[in-house]
């Protein structure tokens, strides 16, 4: 077996023997660097002989079937160039419910100064987990990995900061970074076998989930679901920025009993891709569906887009003071409405910001905000320098609090263009809708990284 490259080889490199005996004598920080195959035929084998601060490299593009533990704080990775594959070990009589798993801070799985690592489910429905964490403090990081072949029961982002008792947590991060989540497409005839909730963020308990130029497309319910958890800790902070994400039903929703959480948003496309045709069966829903309480969103750059016949957005007003503030964000319902307020389940004062927005609709009939029935007197709007589609009976027309001093509100429907990649920029052909910020800037998510944008300070109030 040949030795793997050391700090220490490379000292002996430039110093003579009488210096280097002096020198090995002075703690020194490890920085191996093991190779995969040469150095070990598995990826296993390789962490196994890694300490803490070490690099494991896959140097070919060969099909590993094995699943790894990072129980070291090591960085694994692909050579550059190279695509290896960690395939799921469908025989095994004792299998494990994860690819990937960091139980310790300072692991990162992947790397974008290397080549791609595939994660491939094999089809298994025994996986619950692709991407597993367990810290309690400090930071992983998952990098340049594409996840393929998952079942219905996969969460491969699903951070648990505490899993032994749901106290822990509070400062740990989980970051992943230029992560690719596809269908499964195991079974061509059923429409079940999909990722249904490939992000759950539910047990954050005070932690941080960074999102950072991922694509986790066609989820076949929600691409992120925070739900379904009571306990008091799950609350924390997601941060997703650069990310395509897309759901057949949502692309995020935050149902009850989930508890807080602050979502910072950024130049992002938030889809649900259910059409029309399945509208009528399966229901309306929404690219963000909002029911539980206390949320705080802040999204810039952003865009809402509803294929079915759903909303763009859709609060339900959850009540607990929640705060969502919207600035050049894209709200687009080509057969339904760009923004509908839900009937408020909690008492509470609600606070909606939207600016320099476009909320768009092809249907002439129905305007860009809806749901009169949700307003009480504790709700606060602050929505200005909007194109808003007026239609009939809209909210912006009867409400002066929604309708703000600038917006534009077109006589007709605008042309519709649908995305282009790989900004997904909507376009129209009518200039006016191209005009009208409060910084004498485009509307929209037209604007770009570097210009001015306005978050609202809620403290004015």
């Amino acid at each position: 077996m040949k030795r793997f490259t050391t700090c220490l080889d490379e000292i002996k490199k430039l110093f003579l023997l009488p210096l280097l005996l002096l020198v090995i004598f002075i703690p020194s920080t490890q920085c191996a660097t093991i190779h995969v195959p040469s150095n070990s035929p598995t990826v296993a084998g390789a962490i196994a002989m890694a300490a803490d601060g070490d690099v494991v490299v896959i140097d070919n593009s060969a099909v590993y079937i094995e699943s790894v533990v990072l129980s070291k704080a090591i960085k694994l990775m692909a050579a550059p160039g190279q695509t290896p594959t960690l395939k799921y070990d469908s025989a095994n009589p004792n299998p494990v419910s994860y690819m990937i798993y960091c139980p310790v801070p300072g692991a990162q799985a992947g790397s974008n100064e290397g080549g791609q690592i595939t994660v491939d489910g094999d089809c298994d429905p025994r996986i619950s987990v692709f991407l597993g964490s367990n810290i309690n403090t400090g930071e992983v990081i998952f990098e340049n990995i594409r996840c393929i072949n998952g079942t219905p029961a996969d969460q491969f982002i699903y951070p648990d900061p505490d899993p032994s008792g749901h106290g822990g947590g509070g400062s740990s991060v989980f970051t992943y970074n230029n992560i690719v989540g596809e269908a499964a497409g195991c079974d061509p005839d059923s429409r079940f076998d999909d990722m249904q909730f490939p992000i759950r963020p539910d047990f954050l308990e005070g932690s941080t989930l960074n999102l950072n130029y991922c694509t986790i497309t066609n989820a076949y319910r929600m691409c992120i679901l925070h739900g379904g958890s009571d306990i008091p800790e799950s609350y924390g902070n997601v941060n997703i920025h650069g990310c395509i994400l897309t759901g057949r039903e949502l692309a995020i929703t935050c149902e009850p009993p989930s508890r807080p959480i602050t979502w910072n948003v950024s130049d992002t496309v938030l889809e649900s891709t259910i059409s029309p045709a399945e509208s009528d069966i399966f229901g309306t829903f929404a690219p963000w569906w909002v029911r539980s309480a206390g949320q705080v969103i802040h999204a810039t750059r952003t865009v809402f887009l509803d294929s079915g016949k759903g909303r763009a957005f859709y609060p339900w007003w959850p009540g607990d003071n929640s705060i969502m503030t919207f600035d050049h964000c894209d709200f687009i319902s080509p057969n339904g409405r760009p923004v509908q307020l839900g009937p408020a389940s909690l008492p509470g004062e609600r606070r909606l910001s939207i600016r320099n927005s476009i909320l768009q609709t092809n249907d002439i009939n129905t305007a860009g905000f809806t749901g009169g029935d949700a307003l009480s007197d504790s709700d606060i709007f602050d929505n200005d320098y909007n194109n808003v589609n007026t239609g009939y009976g809209g909210l912006e027309e009867f409400f002066p609090a929604i309708k703000g001093d600038h917006d534009i509100d077109p006589a007709g429907v605008a042309d519709y263009i649908q995305p282009v990649r790989p900004d997904y920029n909507f376009e129209y052909t009518t200039p006016v809708l191209l005009t009208g910020d409060d910084s004498g800037g485009h509307l929209g998510s037209f604007l770009r990284p570097g210009e001015p944008s306005r978050v609202i300070d809620w403290e004015l109030y």
